[in-house]
């Protein structure tokens, strides 16, 4: 129409009272239309594309600011437009947001002389200024009439950033037996590491030890500090064989730690155009020749008239009450079946007022059973989590059509899968159990948690999101005493029903003959008169067996 303009995109520029217009199909706002396109090689409307597509497909929030007032209220209608459009929000820094004012302009400062070399560079952590904790990002410098030395000019810079949370789910979710990754950067400081605290917790107070510190015990070995971390600190690639020591948990804070040794085997390469490096630590030859629990057969017996629940009962019931729900009719079932006691008190044993259910076990899941472990508190927060778990579990657990494999787009990895449906087997013997008596009625919960981050317990309440059982001092007290019963010191159980004292005890590998260990360069299954014929430091007669064998090395699980 008249006073209008169209680009080749389709966007309409339309001139209004001295400003102009920008319309895409979600309305108008004021924008700023450059005067010379020749000059000017970019539009509103692919910003504004671009930024509504990372946060429709990628997830990924767009923030736009600016540090002055020299292009007017135009420009800045226009980035608060784009910033809409990618789910974000403008912020316009001038000099009365002082300290922050400085901060942001020498940052641009430094981003811009990183990146003038028209390259991608990753920055050291920091702190967010907008409040999402630890984060790094991936700069590059972004110009006007690129490659053009006459007339290109330098615009700004364009960057995505990571929270180190995100980045720690990355990597310490994709781990196996026990081989773990780490990350560190140019100065040798442990930013993810499995022994670190979680960076969700770092943001106050930002101390990351020397990787040092964390892999040797006073020094040693020395080769780690002259193989490992010197290669690292300055970006060179490699592998390096070691006998380890290092200092782990023994069990809670007030069991202390225990000196181990491993034979292991380093790996570890720098991050392109950044200041990190990512390395994994496999222990040899376990983790070489690492094997993971089989789902069992399709309408396996000892499970196949049973159900898995998991442990959100308040979720069964508000998803239940959700009629407009295509599922409500199964979560209204499953809530019916639980049985949930709403006073919290089962067995004559006071929960705290939790809901509480003695008539089914239930299970919990960490980050890392999920495929996508990134994703595990967006799934929860959105009422994906639970549902498509119980889905899972249960009405597909026999369907020869439901994918086995992450890559194959399954929504559970097939070690966690088979781990729950395996501990399903304990829910009849634990529930039919004689609990009464002066000793056993003191029980207030039994439980089995695995390697893979799977935790079925009974009686069944809530836990908190992503519980991991692998963390939880009985978990680090069996490991320590892998020969006998555990018994921890008094702990705040995880749901804050109360204080407890747990005994635990491992579950081993299954070590089918010694002849098959063997070959795997273990003594798994073959004869022991005690301990210190065996690899493990156990030796065991197993259910059945009329003479002692030693057990495999490897922990598959902790019953408590």
């Amino acid at each position: 129409g008249d006073g209008e303009t169209k680009d080749e995109e389709g966007t309409v520029a339309r001139e209004h009272g001295g400003h102009w217009d920008c319309c895409c199909s979600d309305g108008c706002c004021r924008c700023w239309v450059p005067p010379d396109p020749e000059k000017y090689e970019y539009s509103y409307s692919r910003a504004a594309s671009l930024a509504e597509s990372m946060l429709d497909h990628r997830g990924q929030h767009v923030m736009t600011f600016s540090v002055d007032d020299s292009e007017g209220a135009k420009k800045r209608s226009r980035l608060s437009c784009i910033a809409a459009a990618g789910g974000g929000f403008y912020q316009q820094w001038h000099e009365d947001h002082l300290p922050d004012y400085e901060l942001v302009i020498k940052w641009l400062e430094f981003l811009r002389k990183k990146t003038q070399a028209h390259g991608q560079e990753w920055t050291s952590a920091y702190i967010d200024l907008t409040g999402s904790g630890l984060i790094a990002s991936l700069c590059e410098a972004v110009y006007v009439n690129e490659g053009h030395p006459e007339t290109e000019e330098f615009l700004g810079v364009a960057m995505s950033s990571l929270s180190l949370e995100q980045i720690e789910k990355l990597l310490l979710n994709d781990v196996w037996g026990t081989a773990y990754a780490f990350m560190v950067d140019v100065e040798g400081e442990a930013l993810v590491h499995p022994r670190l605290t979680p960076p969700s917790h770092l943001a106050a107070n930002p101390i990351f030890p020397d990787i040092e510190s964390l892999e040797t015990y006073r020094g040693e070995p020395a080769a780690f500090v002259a193989e490992v971390r010197t290669k690292m600190v300055n970006q060179i690639a490699g592998t390096a064989k070691m006998t380890a020591r290092q200092l782990r948990p023994r069990g809670g804070v007030l069991d202390g730690v225990m000196l181990v040794e491993d034979e292991v085997e380093y790996f570890w390469a720098p991050v392109p155009n950044s200041q990190y490096v990512v390395g994994y630590s496999l222990a040899t030859p376990d983790d070489v020749h690492y094997r993971v629990p089989l789902e069992p057969v399709a309408h396996w017996a000892p499970t196949v008239h049973l159900t898995n629940y998991l442990h959100k009962l308040l979720d069964y019931k508000t998803l239940g009450d959700d009629l407009s729900r295509d599922d409500a009719s199964i979560m209204q079932a499953a809530f019916a079946a639980l049985d949930v006691r709403e006073d919290g008190i089962f067995n004559g044993i006071s929960y705290n007022g939790i809901w509480v259910t003695g008539a089914k076990s239930v299970i919990t899941l960490a980050e890392r059973s999920l495929c996508a472990p990134e994703k595990f508190t967006q799934y929860d927060l959105d009422d994906v989590l639970m549902p498509t778990a119980h889905e899972h579990l249960n009405e597909l657990r026999d369907d020869p059509s439901r994918p086995g494999s992450c890559d194959d787009g399954a929504f559970l990895v097939d070690r966690a899968f088979a781990d729950v449906e395996l501990t399903l087997a304990v829910e009849e013997p634990w529930i039919a159990r004689d609990m009464s008596g002066p000793s056993r009625s003191s029980f207030a919960i039994t439980g089995l948690g695995t390697a893979s981050g799977v935790f079925r317990f009974w009686p069944g309440y809530q836990l908190y999101r992503g519980f991991d059982p692998t963390v939880r001092p009985w978990y680090y007290a069996a490991t320590a005493n892998k020969e006998s019963l555990a018994i921890s010191t008094p702990y705040v159980a995880a749901a804050g029903e109360g204080i407890y004292v747990t005994i635990s005890a491992t579950i081993f590998e299954g070590a089918p003959s010694c002849e098959d260990s063997a070959a795997l360069g273990h003594d798994g299954g073959c004869a022991c008169a005690d301990g210190s014929d065996c690899e493990s430091g156990v030796c065991r007669i197993a259910g059945g067996a009329s003479a002692a064998t030693c057990t495999s090395a490897r922990v598959e699980a902790v019953a408590m």
